[in-house]
């Protein structure tokens, strides 16, 4: 199979559009409060600590995922033990069909999520999406990010998205 391109806009932390990323997400950070970035993390079979350290240190750490359980270092209460009031769980960009043998992505409440996601943005213009997906190729992220990046550029705001 061959890897979609990826667009310009969703980079790598190295601003290549290299598959493989350095574990510094401080690369990318920036002092122009006018230019809004998202990342998407999943930490599939990432240690807690290797997960934690991709994490960018400002804005909200966003759970995209339907329920916020998993592996016993991801479940809110652990995440909200590592990340305090950072840490925000948002079901409603959850895919309510991970469960589906085809991997069909169905996100839970995409219109009210998306307006929740801005409202994030508001207060600050870096931000994190994570589920447990490894591979945003693969993952509900990607489409998450997709639609934000869409909703935003009707507004006239620009984003960039950022798959670490």
């Amino acid at each position: 199979m061959i890897d979609p391109p990826i667009p310009p806009d969703e980079i790598s932390p190295n601003g290549q559009t290299s598959r493989t990323c350095p574990t510094d997400p401080t690369l990318l950070l920036h002092d122009d409060r006018d230019a809004w970035v998202l990342y998407t993390i999943g930490y599939g079979n990432r240690s807690a600590d290797d997960f934690d350290a991709l994490v960018p240190p400002e804005g909200w750490l966003i759970d995209v995922r339907l329920n916020p359980y998993g592996r016993p270092e991801f479940t809110r209460p652990a995440l909200m033990a590592r990340f305090g009031t950072r840490y925000w769980h948002l079901p409603s960009l959850g895919n309510s069909a991970y469960k589906d043998p085809e991997g069909q992505t169905v996100l839970a409440d995409p219109d009210r999520g998306i307006t929740l996601l801005e409202d994030r943005f508001l207060l600050s213009s870096v931000n994190t999406i994570f589920c447990a997906c490894l591979d945003y190729r693969v993952c509900h992220r990607l489409l998450v990010a997709r639609l934000f990046k869409d909703y935003m550029a009707a507004m006239d705001q620009p984003i960039t998205i950022v798959h670490l």
